[in-house]
């Protein structure tokens, strides 16, 4: 049995953390008026990078759904002899309505990705 001497990998939360306590002595050097925007931008990429992380999420269950419905076609055409071009044709329709049911779903989160949030300005 092996031992990796190695560090572990880490999370992106930890990675996360390792920047900002690097950057915490820099910060001392930014002006009290212009730690509002570093705040705001900091709240924009997180929004940003959960949007995307939605988003992926999203396509990878139009993909899941669409494989569990070809295999369940495929079993149902294995049992009565349907031919695979007439599976196919069905598969093209059951693509087009799965993204159908998702579609105002993907279009906000692209929005969301496409039009950062505009956050108030703080009295």
């Amino acid at each position: 049995m092996s031992v990796s001497v190695g560090r572990p990998k880490a999370s992106l939360p930890s990675k996360l953390g390792d920047h900002l306590m690097r950057m915490l002595p820099l910060l001392t050097a930014v002006p009290a008026s212009h730690l509002p925007l570093l705040g705001e931008w900091a709240r924009q990429v997180s929004s940003e990078r959960e949007s995307g992380n939605r988003l992926d999420a999203l396509r990878r269950a139009q993909r899941r759904a669409e494989t569990d419905i070809r295999m369940a076609l495929d079993r149902l055409a294995d049992e009565f002899d349907v031919l695979s071009h007439d599976v196919d044709d069905a598969m093209s329709r059951v693509g087009d309505s799965i993204r159908d049911l998702t579609w105002g779903v993907e279009r906000e989160l692209i929005h969301e990705l496409d039009q950062p949030a505009v956050y108030e300005e703080r009295p």
